[in-house]
């Protein structure tokens, strides 16, 4: 799951979430039928891992019928089969050609090669680990545990080209004007032959970060390439809209956009623009302390993952009506009691199946099958055990 968060370099202590082209302006606007019911969610399958850490599965090669995995603690990179043996584990810490420093941040597949994203630097190895070289920006954060998962690539007029959201005021660093949005683009990217990122997409006409007249400070996209069909998948955190560009010569057209009709997702609260570095909340930069407040409490949507005719959209519902809550402790027990993660399917642009199902760090297998970690704090296993769940139609 790739899911694309960016974070200040360095150790993240806590994490908030505890629980270059222009698009066309035409575009075409769908309301997807709510067909939950016909659709089920089952495990058909499951995989050991016979290693004692944690681990991470991260991507899945088709091809081959292999995973990625990073091991959480000695932050080994891994390459396991269908059957859960470990083929090949490398340490690719410290310093050196192909070695991400102190830490990473994505491991996936790059057609027949792999790529790690570390600490300031993506870093592209062959099928057995062999560097072949790196380029820059990488990821601006070394995670404690886990990783984002893998990195955004589409091959653009035959060269791999690693795309992720742009940051737009360096982690609450910078004060964004109230017109920013207007003109800021969503996305950057770039390849082993760009010498700096492309910047791609500006924010969508009718999207409420230009709309709005309050500063929403969860504005990064996220963003899924769904290969089979040649489209970019991308959502706005805070909006329940899933914008369709299609793939053209030198980057990307937006082709349409589709309401979702998920539930309990309400309109967010903001703070004004003025406001952004007033009352910052004490060890987290400059950031008003609200931003931090509503990031809890808004609805919001956390990952989209695209494969051929089945796109998947995870988000949580956050406070069910407006909070007049300023306090952040209060904001946290608040959001851990009540705000509900939950998965939507949509095949075909139809929503057939909504689920609280916990699918944290899932990896997509194919259209229909999805691998998700078996987590229980409670029990102590020398193997790490996952399940392969199913998208099913019910007869």
């Amino acid at each position: 799951m790739k899911a694309n968060h960016l974070k200040p370099f360095g150790v993240v202590i806590f994490s908030l979430l505890a629980i270059a082209s222009c698009s066309s302006n035409t575009s075409t606007e769908s309301k997807n039928s709510n067909l939950e019911g016909n659709y089920e969610l089952v495990k058909v399958d499951s995989l050991m891992v016979p290693v004692l850490e944690p681990l991470q599965i991260t991507d899945f090669n088709p091809k081959t019928n292999r995973f990625l995995a990073y091991g959480t603690q000695s932050k080994a990179c891994m390459e396991i089969d269908a059957e859960g043996n470990v083929l090949s584990s490398v340490d690719l810490t410290g310093e050196g050609p192909g070695h991400f420093g102190p830490g990473m941040s994505g491991l996936g597949y790059l057609g027949d090669n792999i790529v790690v994203e570390g600490a300031g630097a993506y870093y592209f190895l062959d099928a057995d680990w062999n560097y072949l070289e790196k380029f820059t920006p990488g990821s601006g954060y070394i995670p404690l545990t886990y990783i984002d998962g893998k990195p955004d690539a589409v091959e653009i007029n035959g060269v791999n080209t690693i795309i992720k959201a742009k940051s737009q005021n360096y982690f609450g660093s910078v004060k964004l004007k109230e017109d920013h949005f207007n003109t800021a683009m969503m996305l950057e990217a770039f390849n082993s032959k760009s010498q700096e990122p492309t910047e791609l997409l500006p924010y969508p006409e009718n999207s409420i970060y230009r709309t709005n007249e309050l500063y929403l400070d969860n504005h990064e996209p996220k963003i899924s390439y769904n290969q089979q069909k040649e489209e970019l998948m991308l959502v706005l955190p805070l909006e329940p809209k899933l914008y369709k560009y299609k793939l053209i010569n030198n980057g990307f057209e937006l082709e349409s956009t589709l309401d979702l009709d998920l539930r309990n997702f309400r309109t967010p609260q903001g703070i004004a623009y003025e406001d952004q570095h007033e009352n910052p909340l004490k060890g987290f930069g400059r950031s008003n302390q609200l931003n931090y407040i509503y990031g809890m409490l808004n609805s919001s949507i956390l990952d989209v993952n695209s494969y051929g005719e089945i796109t998947m959209i995870g988000y949580k519902t956050g406070a069910a009506e407006p909070t007049s809550i300023t306090d952040y402790g209060e904001a946290t027990k608040y959001a851990m009691a009540n705000s509900e993660t939950r998965y939507s399917f949509f095949v075909k642009d139809k929503m057939v199946l909504e689920t609280d199902i916990d699918l944290l760090r899932y990896v997509r297998l194919n259209e229909s099958q999805l691998l998700v970690p078996y987590v229980n704090e409670e029990e102590e296993l020398d193997y790490n055990k996952f399940y392969i769940y199913e998208l099913k139609k019910v007869k």
